[in-house]
């Protein structure tokens, strides 16, 4: 490597010390968040109250209104190499498929009635453990469905003026969603690190944005240990809720069992079973919350963008308050808050997402002492 500075010196023998930690500086991440709330020009509760109205006065059908500004504001708000992303989805994206579900559930109830007002008699239906096998094609469907969703996203995701992608096959996601939701009850649940990877990948991989490319190495075993903690967690607050109903009310739910009816409960048990249900409903929503940190963590390791390595840069503590206080906001306003909730969340994660250069910092920043004369080769 010759290096002249022929332009900062005249003269020979004239010496400068060349330290690589001064020219090349610190990393520029290629991701970003900038917000319009950030600049002061449009905070997320301006229009919370009246999308709350709407959305009661049109039985829920202005959420798909709501949803699609919301994706607006999140991907202008996102950085991707210098550039903000664009949403071109529209409503009708959103309201077709809710107006489809409406009418589905509609027609099952209608036919409901129907054959219940002309008297017509129900089928016997023998027990057998082979009627499960019933769901193993739905379990399939909605993996392609899953995968569908996903590609329909990145479609109407432009990095300038290119639209994203999806690659891959949408077949072997299904499969892939299939075979470990069978697996998952064989093994008590002890696949779902490995399912979660595994369906990531063929997820990240497949998106394309312009010219960034992703990439991503799974390793189940690093979420192991976590997911050994969550996974008893889970199990004692089973426990100990069976245990308490048991000495509190235990009679009672083995003579309702018996006569397949609900136990008649005093006013003493009703609170206590209230109170049982939501506490432990809590304390499974914190150790989930506290295992998924744990795994965005890990695949944000595992994931590069252009050869750089991601970051998630948060503390356990810091999401689980977050988390806490998007509960209290979502419960508090009956979820029709959840759009706040859904941007706090979202804002939150991606100011803490961050690429890093593939370059050894330890190296490029170490103090290099050498003088290196002009017109002289380095002894690199």
């Amino acid at each position: 490597m010759t290096i002249k500075l022929a332009e900062a010196a005249s003269g020979k023998g004239c010496t400068h010390a060349y330290r690589p930690s001064e020219t090349l500086g610190p990393p520029r991440s290629l991701l970003g968040w900038q917000d319009e709330s950030d600049a002061g020009k449009r905070p997320a509760w301006r229009d919370a109250v009246r999308d709350g109205l709407l959305t009661l006065a049109t039985l829920g059908l202005y959420r798909c209104w709501v949803r699609t500004r919301l994706n607006q504001r999140i991907w202008r708000a996102i950085r991707l190499g210098g550039q903000p992303l664009t949403y071109t989805g529209t409503v009708r994206d959103l309201l077709v498929p809710m107006l489809a579900a409406m009418g589905a559930i509609a027609a099952v109830l209608v036919t409901f009635a129907l054959l219940k007002h002309f008297a017509v008699p129900k089928p016997r239906l023998t027990p057998s453990p082979l009627r499960l096998l019933v769901s193993v094609p739905l379990v399939y469907l909605l993996g392609l469905a899953a995968w569908s969703k996903r590609a329909q996203l990145l479609e109407r995701t432009q990095l300038g003026l290119v639209p994203g992608r999806l690659v891959g096959s949408r077949h072997g996601y299904a499969l892939t969603h299939l075979l470990t939701a069978l697996a998952t009850a064989a093994t008590l649940g002890w696949i779902i690190p490995w399912r979660q990877l595994m369906l990531q990948r063929r997820l990240i991989t497949g998106m394309r944005l312009g010219p960034h490319r992703l990439t991503f190495k799974a390793r189940p075993r690093a979420l192991l240990k976590r997911f050994a903690a969550a996974w008893l967690g889970v199990i004692t607050v089973y426990l100990t809720s069976v245990v308490t109903l048991g000495l509190t009310m235990g009679q009672k739910i083995v003579d309702a069992s018996r006569t397949g009816s609900l136990p008649v409960l005093d006013t003493r048990e009703t609170f206590i079973a209230g109170a049982l249900a939501c506490a432990a409903a809590a304390a499974v929503g914190l150790i989930a919350a506290w295992y998924r940190i744990g795994a965005w963590r890990h695949m944000a390791d595992m994931t590069k963008l252009d050869g750089h390595r991601l970051e998630l840069v948060v503390s356990t503590k810091d999401y689980l308050k977050m988390v806490v206080g998007n509960t209290a906001l979502r419960l508090g306003t009956l979820f029709l808050a959840a759009p706040v909730a859904d941007l706090r969340q979202t804002r939150f994660l991606m100011m803490r997402l961050r690429s890093t250069s593939g370059i050894d910092r330890a190296t490029v920043t170490a103090p290099s002492t050498k003088i290196v004369r002009i017109g002289q080769r380095s002894p690199s």
